[in-house]
């Protein structure tokens, strides 16, 4: 992710995997060992979360397009616009 900007970073539910989201991409990774496990430079990732250790995860491109990907297949299965910010929820 050289020359990108990190935007978000969070584990999945059991911490088993670390998502980062950049302006240039995202990136998933095991966390024990460390290894990484995805990548995809479809440009900007402003929030990435992931469903468990599955291949799931929703990834907001912009805030208003959220994108529910499957990384195994490499496709966007759903994919949803709005008309308000998408924010992460605490």
């Amino acid at each position: 992710m050289s020359g990108s900007t990190l935007n978000f970073v969070t584990f999945n539910q059991d911490h088993s995997c670390l998502a980062v989201g950049s302006s240039k991409g995202f990136r998933i990774y095991h966390t024990d060992p460390f290894s990484k496990i995805f990548n995809s430079d479809e440009g900007n990732v402003t929030i990435i979360e992931m469903l468990f250790s599955t291949s799931l995860v929703a990834i907001v491109r912009s805030p208003r397009h959220l994108v529910i990907q499957n990384t195994k297949v490499g496709r966007h299965p759903i994919l949803f616009s709005v008309s308000t910010l998408l924010t992460p929820c605490l």
